[in-house]
């Protein structure tokens, strides 16, 4: 996954789907990167 990716996920400018948002949501826990749900999926910092 380019880095680009993931901070475009960061900043909300991206929103992924499948195994994207499966992978980024793992990276996410094992980081411990605060982050929410909010509606329709997406994942926001916080």
């Amino acid at each position: 996954m380019r880095q680009q990716t993931v901070s475009e996920w960061e900043t909300g400018q991206y929103r992924p789907r499948g195994a994207s948002a499966r992978l980024l949501t793992l990276i996410a826990e094992r980081a411990g990167f605060e982050y929410s749900v909010t509606e329709g999926g997406r994942g926001v910092r916080v």
